[in-house]
C-alpha cells in the first residue's frame, strides 16, 4: 500500500512511503517507535527539501508558517544588499533571515527581501515583532575564562604559587550566538540578556564575527591589546568556519 502524506502548510513536499516495506522492516525487528521515528525522518527530510528554493519562501499565505523562524541579522554595511530589508543598527546593518530547523552540515536559511514582505502582505512591523521574539528564545550564552598575556604571572611569580593574585587575573568573557551558531551576532539586541549578565555592571560588547558577539563586565583592566587577545582566542576556538 501506498500511502501519500503531505506535508501540512508546505505547497508541494510530499512524502510517500510504502506501508507493507515499513510493516516488513516490523517484523524483522523494528520496533513500533523506531518505525514511527523513521517516518518521522522522513517527513522532516521531505519539509527540508520543500524549502531548499526562494520559490517556497516567496509564495503567498507563507507567513504564517515562516514568522516563528525569522530572526535578526547583524551584518557590516558593505555586506548589505540594497533589495533586503535592513535598518541602522549602531555601526552595523540589521537584516532579517528566514532560519529554519536544519542537519548539522545544513541549514536552510534565506535573508528577507523587500519582495517578500511585499508577497506575504506584511509591513515591516511584524516582521521586526516576529524576530524580536524569536530572538528572545533562540540566544545562547557560553562562559569562557582566559588568563591575558599581559596579565599572566612570569615563571617566579608562578612558583611562588600566588593563586589569590592569579585568580584576580582571569577573565570571564560571555560568548553570546544562537542555538545554531549561524548568524547569531543578533544576540546583540537581545537586552534582557545583556541586563542579566552584566548585574549592574558595565559590559563592553564585541562582535568578533557574524556568528557571535563577545562580552566582558570586567572592563577597567582591558587594554586594546586584550581586547584583540581575546578575539583571536574566541573565533579559533568557538567560530564557524
Amino acid at each position: 500500500t501506498l500511502v501519500h502524506m503531505v506535508c501540512a502548510g508546505v505547497g508541494g513536499a510530499l512524502l510517500n512511503f510504502h506501508m507493507d516495506q515499513l510493516y516488513h522492516v516490523h517484523q524483522w525487528g523494528m520496533s513500533l517507535e523506531e518505525c514511527f521515528r523513521m517516518i518521522k525522518q522522513q517527513y522532516d527530510e521531505a519539509v527540508l527539501n520543500a524549502v531548499r528554493s526562494e520559490d517556497f519562501l516567496s509564495k503567498e499565505n507563507t507567513w504564517n508558517i515562516l514568522k516563528d523562524h525569522v530572526y535578526p541579522v547583524l551584518l557590516p554595511q558593505d555586506r548589505v544588499a540594497p533589495d533586503l530589508v535592513s535598518c541602522p543598527c549602531f555601526d552595523l546593518q540589521m537584516t532579517y533571515m528566514v532560519r529554519l530547523p536544519g542537519r548539522e552540515d545544513w541549514i536552510p536559511s534565506m535573508k528577507v527581501t523587500k519582495e517578500m514582505l511585499r508577497v506575504w502582505g506584511i509591513e515591516e512591523r511584524q516582521l521586526l515583532e516576529s524576530a524580536a521574539r524569536n530572538l528572545a528564545k533562540d540566544s545562547t550564552v557560553e562562559i569562557s575564562e582566559t588568563v591575558l598575556k599581559e596579565e599572566r604571572d612570569s615563571p617566579e611569580e608562578a612558583d611562588l604559587g600566588h593563586a589569590e593574585k592569579a585568580q584576580k587575573k582571569v577573565f570571564k568573557m560571555y560568548i553570546l550566538s544562537n542555538k545554531e551558531k549561524y548568524y547569531g551576532a543578533s544576540a546583540l539586541l537581545n537586552i534582557a540578556m545583556l541586563q542579566k549578565i552584566a548585574d549592574g555592571r558595565d559590559l563592553f560588547l564585541c562582535p568578533s564575527s557574524v556568528h557571535e558577539i563577545i562580552a566582558v563586565a570586567d572592563c577597567a583592566r582591558l587594554t586594546q591589546d586584550g581586547i584583540d587577545e581575546m578575539i583571536r582566542e574566541i573565533n579559533e576556538t568557538h567560530v564557524l568556519e
